[in-house]
């Protein structure tokens, strides 16, 4: 994207972090209010839908939940590069 929007000297660099939360409830939580994404992509479902959806994602989060509670890791993909001219 940065290379077709004509940016030169682009570096990626790959950052992981890791995300601890009380309960895979709690992720799931975060999810709903922070992640556009996954919000867009169920925006055109009705009610019924998008509650079969966002449980579908609960119970892929519930993998990552144990008796100290829920924890994954996130990677980031951070891009920067020299504007154009």
């Amino acid at each position: 994207m940065l290379a077709d929007a004509g940016f030169a000297d682009i570096r990626l660099t790959v950052v992981r972090a890791p995300l601890r939360l009380a309960s895979a409830d709690d992720a799931l939580a975060m999810m709903q209010e922070a992640f556009g994404a996954y919000r867009a992509v169920i925006t055109e479902l009705n009610d019924e839908a998008k509650a079969a959806a966002w449980a579908d994602v609960r119970s892929c989060l519930g993998q990552f939940e144990s008796d100290g509670g829920f924890e994954t890791e996130y990677e980031f993909v951070i891009g920067s590069g020299a504007a154009p001219g």
